[in-house]
């Protein structure tokens, strides 16, 4: 992902022509919220609020799922910064959802699922194994590797 959801939510809202007080104003919120988010001072927002977002600044599908995407991603980072879990397993879990960048709901609980039984599991001596073979279903393989 190469822009967080507030860079991408300032460079959409200055294409459009828009002052962050108006773009709060359209969706119901205070202007402050709008550079909280801008600056990643507040979590991405959900569905609801974000489909707000993008009716109001008059995204078409394309840009409405590029913002969409990196919503989901920075929640994902918020969500692992407090994990402790190797590096490795951060990145391989990043590439997968750069790998397919519309993550599907179950794969997106799928996802979730790895990084569970990984920390459940980090103590176990099954570890890279284990998780090795969940990524074979769910992922694909070149030479038995995960992409």
């Amino acid at each position: 992902m190469s822009q967080t959801f507030g860079a991408q939510l300032e460079m959409f809202r200055l294409t459009k022509g828009l002052r962050s007080k108006h773009l709060a104003v359209n969706i119901g919120f205070d202007p402050s919220y709008i550079t909280q988010l801008e600056r990643g001072r507040r979590d991405p927002p959900k569905l609801p609020l974000l489909a707000k977002l993008v009716s109001a600044l008059g995204l078409n599908a394309s840009e409405a799922a590029h913002l969409a995407r990196a919503a989901a991603h920075d929640r994902f980072l918020r969500a692992v910064a407090n994990i402790d879990i190797r590096t490795n397993v951060i990145d391989l879990a990043e590439d997968l959802v750069r790998y397919d960048n519309t993550l599907s709901e179950s794969d997106a609980l799928a996802l979730r699922a790895l990084v569970k039984a990984y920390v459940d599991n980090k103590r176990s001596t099954a570890g890279a194994g284990q998780i090795f073979a969940i990524l074979s279903d769910i992922a694909p393989t070149e030479e038995g590797v995960p992409m």
